[in-house]
C-alpha cells in the first residue's frame, strides 16, 4: 500500500470515527431531554430549563454534540481537499 493510500485509509477512518461519536452525542443529548422533558420547555420561543441541574447537563451535552459536528465537519473538508 502507498503512503498516499495509507493517508487516505487513516483520514477516512478518522473521519468515520468521529462521524460516530458525533451520533452517539446527539443521541445522548436526545434521550437526556426525552428523559428530562418535565424539566424542559419552550415559551415564547426560548428554551426554559427548570433547574441548574439540567441546564448544566443539557448545556454539556449540547456543547459535546456541537463540538463533534464542527470537528466532523472539518475533517470531512480537509478530506475532501486532499483527494
Amino acid at each position: 500500500m502507498s503512503t498516499s493510500s495509507g493517508q487516505t485509509d487513516q483520514s477516512r477512518i478518522a473521519l468515520y470515527e468521529t462521524e460516530q461519536k458525533w451520533i452517539d452525542a446527539s443521541i445522548d443529548l436526545y434521550n437526556f431531554a426525552l428523559n428530562n422533558f418535565s424539566a424542559i420547555s419552550v415559551r415564547q420561543n426560548r428554551l426554559m430549563i427548570a433547574d441548574q441541574v439540567t441546564q448544566d447537563a443539557l448545556d454539556h451535552k449540547l456543547r459535546r454534540a456541537v463540538e463533534l459536528h464542527r470537528e466532523f465537519w472539518g475533517l470531512r473538508s480537509s478530506t475532501i481537499k486532499s483527494r
